[in-house]
């Protein structure tokens, strides 16, 4: 293999710069190497490059047999000026995830490709392209508006396909973006062609995908296209399409822009027609959304149905038609030009939008997938020197558009009933001129004429009589007159801004100690932390500002979403909170009692209309929690006697209840919020959660507790010495006098005893009461009170329980819980329950290190599939994800291109 330098021919007076030189040598190499590893016998690549200044030239490498030919020339920088007319062709486009987006010189971009679109590449015949592709057709580096994103590179080609994903847009504008990657380049003549004789080459060639132009439609198809869009008999001749040309760019380079001071999205009229509408600190303005006219006819869509093709029935159902991939007119004279024709209209402003500054330049305009309304955010700087958040909404209104607007040449019945006589020959004529002019102009490559040439055909007929009977008329002054007019815009419609909320913002911290919300910067190459600090020199304010303030709003689909910062320094002073009753008996079951020893305060500093973790806690606190269990009566009943040489005792019983309980005591308790707006995905949001404690002890105790059964009973009995004095006892309830009572007293020394009395104690346990447990009276209790009769008791019996009590303390582990949701997919997700990245919570870039946070998040944004994952990863590496998508194995920000529809 060759590593040596190569000498190449040279072009032009000035030749190539050294990095020129570069690229081309180094282009050669690679395809040289290639070849020979390959052992290809016969092999033909082109490959287009560019200077720094951006002049481009083609590299032509020829292998046959051995030997190589390199021609270096000139690219052709002069385009064919299509003429904007409809015709009955439909472009091929690719419905796949870019797998490879950086390729070396003379490398395709790698796709996988979705099973429909393998299908439509082979014209629905059964049999099915390749599932991965490498192609040359997306080599396509970025347009000029979006070279914020990062693309040098000495080897690789940075295509636009590395960063600039349909998701930085937002409602059917992504699906637009997405859908128009997927045509790829158009300069089919600069693309590898097939080899002339493709069994002499050992690797099956791809070129015939490179150079798939057009869908190969059916004869009765395309006849019934040419019919609907009045074309003749050569398929020419079509209306002229307002400000575009009906094909996708040449280049296959992105259209549309993403960002706050230039934000493109859809917007439906009351019709369904699509509009591309553009967000500007100069106003809103509005044009048709530039699409293939042919696959806006009713043909077109009987053969998508026909041979099922969900992927384009998709963009039928939601556009009316396939975008083609324009935007707006690309020059500031253009975009003049077609809104003097009455295509491009002002709808009016955003309100006091663009009197502030932006978060990040790259998270612009969140259109809702209705097509009927916007939002953003701003901030700017208030009273004390605080920074002040704003929340805009615009809705929108479009009227009806006649036939797409597209505008056909006058005809002589056009003139019927308004031009007659001698005039109708000489209109006719001027006619004739004018379109003749215009179209040599837009020939020769003035673009601007087209819009001329638009207006004029729109214009009523009595404008052009006007000017068609002047004396002496000339085409190129008329042309002229043409280009200056101001016609009508080509429907009403108007915006209307209003502002959803507004409120402070701020923190007393350090920038590297205040809340954390994150917002995706591409210079940076990452999440850039929002700095809430006042202004300079200020004050501090007092008293100290609350805030809840929506700082980030968005659509997933049509559901509005907000994330707000909330900031209130009020406290609750310390107290202690129970879930009983006061008075409430506790015995069995389970109870909490909190006790802050510290003033409570709201912790975590942001909400979303989907996750709120915010709560009010305090650093010092003391948490109990109580298990209660039954241990029962006592088995034998207590007894006493009232007083020595009483002949009055009372008999009574407990239940007991075993108390458990642990208690953890926490002097450094912390919870907080925060939230990254990811990159590739500004219409969403990551919701991290966490809470910490350290230092926590806790306290394990076992204590039994005695609870009076509130029935007992009255004994008595006779001993001459031990128990001779106080007569009978009376129950409160019943006492029994009946004939075993002596009278006088007899010399019974103790025997028997009797319970004649029974007795109900308002103030005892209603956990021990289960009712009267003795039963008829009067009863002999002798066993109980003189077991034996040798031995007298004052008191005695009961039996409590042998259980052992204790309290233990030991220092517990920190707490780390946490967690992170994600706001993206058609429903929130909770991404993970583990502890999120302390990054998260610190400031970006670091304030130490240097380094950027970075979350990324990709989903699907055209068709029915729907999928989306970000970049937390699972224990596998594996990316966590939602949804299916055939081609995606989540381990990437998928870049998606085309449209998915299963």
């Amino acid at each position: 293999m060759s590593h040596s330098a190569i000498p190449f021919p040279r072009f032009g007076t000035e030749g190539l710069s050294d990095a020129g030189r570069a690229k081309v040598e180094h282009s050669i190499r690679v395809l040289k190497n290639m070849c020979e590893v390959r052992g290809l016998r016969y092999y033909v690549q082109q490959v287009i490059l560019t200077e720094g200044d951006g002049r481009a030239f083609k590299l032509t490498f020829i292998w046959n047999h051995d030997k190589y030919k390199a021609v270096v020339e000139p690219a052709e920088s002069k385009e064919e000026q299509p003429t904007g007319k409809a015709t009955a062709e439909v472009p091929h486009f690719f419905t796949a995830e870019v797998t490879r987006m950086a390729p070396f010189p003379g490398e395709g971009v790698k796709l996988a490709l979705s099973n429909q679109c393998r299908r439509r590449l082979e014209g629905y015949t059964g049999a099915l392209a390749p599932a991965h592709l490498e192609l040359q057709r997306f080599v396509i580096e970025y347009p000029q508006h979006l070279a914020e994103f990062p693309h040098e590179s000495t080897a690789r080609t940075i295509t636009q396909f590395a960063q600039a994903r349909a998701t930085w847009w937002s409602g059917r504008m992504a699906a637009v973006v997405q859908a128009a990657m997927g045509y790829g380049r158009q300069d089919f003549e600069a693309l590898p062609q097939p080899p002339q004789d493709e069994e002499q080459a050992q690797a099956p060639s791809a070129a015939r995908y490179e150079q798939a132009d057009k869908m190969a439609l059916p004869e009765a198809t395309v006849q019934a296209i040419g019919v609907a869009l009045g074309l003749d008999e050569e398929g020419k001749g079509g209306a002229m399409l307002p400000a575009c040309n009906g094909t996708p760019p040449k280049t296959g380079q992105i259209q549309f822009d993403y960002k706050v001071n230039c934000s493109d999205g859809v917007v439906f009229g009351s019709d369904r027609t699509p509009w591309l509408v553009r967000i500007r600190p100069s106003g809103v303005f509005a044009m048709p959304l530039p699409m293939v006219p042919a696959t806006r006819t009713p043909a077109f869509r009987q053969y998508i149905e026909d041979v099922g093709d969900a992927e384009i029935l998709w963009l039928l159902d939601t556009f009316g038609g396939m975008p083609s991939g324009e935007g707006f007119p690309a020059t500031e004279k253009e975009f003049a030009a077609w809104h003097r024709a009455g295509v491009i209209f002002k709808m009016g402003d955003a309100g006091g939008f663009y009197s502030g500054g932006s978060y990040s330049q790259q998270v612009g305009w969140s259109f809702n997938h209705a097509g009927t309304m916007a939002v953003n955010t701003c901030w700017k700087w208030g009273d004390k020197g605080l920074k002040r958040g704003q929340a805009w909404a615009l809705g929108f209104f479009i009227g009806a558009l006649d036939d797409y607007g597209m505008a056909r040449e006058k005809k002589d019945s056009d003139l019927e009933g308004r031009v007659t006589g001698a005039h109708r020959s000489v209109v006719l004529q001027y006619i004739s001129m004018v379109e003749q002019a215009a179209a040599a102009a837009v020939q020769e490559g003035d673009a601007l004429k087209k819009a001329a040439l638009y207006a004029f055909r729109r214009a009523p007929v009595d404008d052009i009589l006007g000017r068609a009977i002047q004396p002496d008329v000339k085409a190129a002054e008329e042309l002229e007159y043409w280009s200056s007019y101001e016609a009508r815009p080509i429907a009403a419609g108007w915006v209307r801004a209003s502002l959803m909320g507004e409120g402070t913002l701020y923190s007393h911290e350090k920038p590297r100690a205040q809340p954390q919300i994150k917002f995706p910067v591409v210079e940076a190459g990452g999440c850039i932390s929002f700095d809430f600090s006042r202004e300079e020199l200020t004050p501090k304010p007092s008293p100290d500002p609350k805030c809840d303030t929506i700082m980030h709003a968005y659509f997933v689909g049509d559901d509005l979403k907000v994330v707000k910062y909330f900031r209130d320094v009020s406290e609750i002073a310390p107290r202690v909170e129970r879930d009983w009753d006061d008075g409430e008996e506790l015995a069995v079951g389970s109870w909490t009692e909190t006790v802050t020893l510290s003033p409570e305060r709201l912790m975590g500093s942001f909400y979303t209309t989907d996750f709120d973790e915010r709560r009010w806690a305090s650093e010092k606190s003391r948490v109990t929690k109580t298990v209660g269990k039954d241990l029962g009566y006592d088995a034998v009943p207590f007894f006493a006697f009232y007083t020595m040489f009483d002949m009055r005792g009372d008999i009574w019983r407990n239940r007991y209840a075993q108390h458990d309980s642990n208690t953890a005591e926490s002097a450094h308790y912390d919870a907080q919020t925060a939230i990254c707006v990811p990159y590739f995905a500004p219409h969403g949001a990551l919701h991290a959660w966490r809470e910490t404690d350290n230092g926590i002890e806790l306290t394990q105790a076992r204590k039994v507790l005695a609870f009076r059964d509130p029935h007992s009973y009255k004994f008595w009995t006779y001993h001459s010495v031990f128990a001779w004095y106080g007569g009978l006892p009376k129950g409160q309830t019943y006492t029994y006098e009946g004939e075993f009572v002596p009278s006088p007293y007899e010399k019974r020394e103790g025997h028997p005893v009797w319970v004649n009395g029974y007795n109900y104690d308002m103030y005892g346990s209603d956990f021990a009461d289960q009712g009267d447990w003795m039963g008829t009276l009067p009863q002999d209790v002798t066993w109980l009170v003189r077991p034996n009769s040798t031995d007298w008791n004052l008191n005695g019996g009961g039996s409590p329980p042998t259980t052992k009590q204790f309290v233990r303390t030991s220092d517990a582990p920190d707490v780390k819980n946490g967690k992170v949701d994600i706001s993206y997919a058609p429903q929130p997700q909770n991404v993970h329950k583990d502890m999120p990245d302390s990054w998260y919570f610190t400031m970006s870039p670091d304030p130490d290190g240097g380094g950027v946070f970075y979350r990324d998040a990709s989903r699907n944004e055209a068709g029915n599939v729907d999928y989306c994952n970000c970049s937390e990863l699972r224990a596998d590496g594996i990316r966590y994800s939602w949804g299916r998508n055939e081609v995606a194995d989540s381990r990437a920000a998928h870049h998606f291109i085309g449209v998915f529809a299963q």
